[in-house]
């Protein structure tokens, strides 16, 4: 309805709706207009064509670029991975990855704590591998490697995919800083110096802090903008500007799809510190849009 019931001959780009089904109808119903069309929280594969954004990596580009952490950093590393019978997959690109791994198997899903000291070394960093969706996995092998730290060990946390079961509360973000848990994420932590303005004219609006799906809002939004601004149209702003675009929370990259249209392929890798922050793990590739 607000297609047919509005002029669109003067519309540079298009953010929404969030529901595929209608996403998708949008994208076709503006595609002899090469409008783009931006989807800001899926991250499923839709059909609309060249025009189609979905401005959110997929789970399996968040976990590649875990992967591509990993063999860029793991050198040298005691590498141990830990992983249930439904992990098999993953189990297996690290296991090529890194063909000399230790590796440690649920048992009933269950990890116990001899397991896990028998595969670390006392004169080495040691890297834990976590994969499991699995609360008793997840559970049983943070807590056994919290008490293994008694031992001087060095020992540091991975995951290619902090799925829903490391919110349980049996798994303490404590116990996962102490380990400075690493995984990818879609969006970090905002930086209150860098996002103050931001934050206290949200506040003054609405009365409440900005919750990451405004603030994912925001960010897409004015990244929309600023490539408007800077280039001829969102098209053009791929080939004048390389790199990402970084704001509060967010970054993006968009890439080519196979089916069609573009998604946002830009991960950050987090790590959770001791005393609770989030940090950056690495971001080399990171490019924020000076040039704006």
């Amino acid at each position: 309805n607000i297609i047919n019931t509005n002029n669109f001959s003067n519309v540079d780009a298009v953010i929404g709706p969030l529901l595929q089904s209608t996403t998708e109808a949008v994208a076709q119903r503006l595609r002899n207009r090469n409008i783009p069309v931006f989807t800001p929280l899926s991250d499923k594969e839709m059909r609309g064509g060249n025009n189609l954004f979905i401005a959110r990596p997929t789970q399996q580009e968040m976990s590649n670029t875990m992967l591509e952490y990993l063999q860029k950093f793991g050198e040298g590393k005691n590498i141990i991975i830990v992983s249930d019978s439904k992990s098999f997959e993953i189990k297996n690109k690290l296991n090529q990855i890194f063909p000399a791994a230790r590796t440690v198997n649920a048992v009933d899903g269950y990890v116990s704590e001899e397991s896990l000291k028998n595969a670390l070394l006392p004169a080495a960093q040691n890297w834990v591998i976590l994969e499991s969706s699995s609360v008793g996995v997840i559970s049983s092998t943070v807590s056994a490697l919290n008490r293994l730290l008694r031992e001087e060990l060095d020992i540091t946390l991975f995951t290619t995919n902090k799925n829903d079961s490391y919110d349980n509360e049996s798994i303490s973000n404590e116990d996962l800083g102490k380990l400075y848990f690493h995984y990818p994420s879609v969006d970090k932590e905002y930086n209150l110096e860098v996002s103050e303005d931001f934050i206290s004219k949200y506040e003054e609006e609405f009365g409440v802090t900005p919750n990451q799906y405004a603030v994912r809002g925001y960010d897409l939004t004015m990244d929309v903008l600023l490539r408007l601004g800077a280039s001829e149209d969102i098209y053009a702003s791929f080939n004048d500007f390389n790199g990402f675009t970084e704001y509060n929370e967010n970054k993006f990259l968009y890439e080519p799809q196979p089916g069609g249209g573009f998604r946002n392929k830009a991960v950050y890798i987090l790590q959770i510190n001791p005393d609770l922050t989030l940090q950056i793990a690495d971001d080399s590739q990171s490019n924020i849009f000076r040039e704006f």
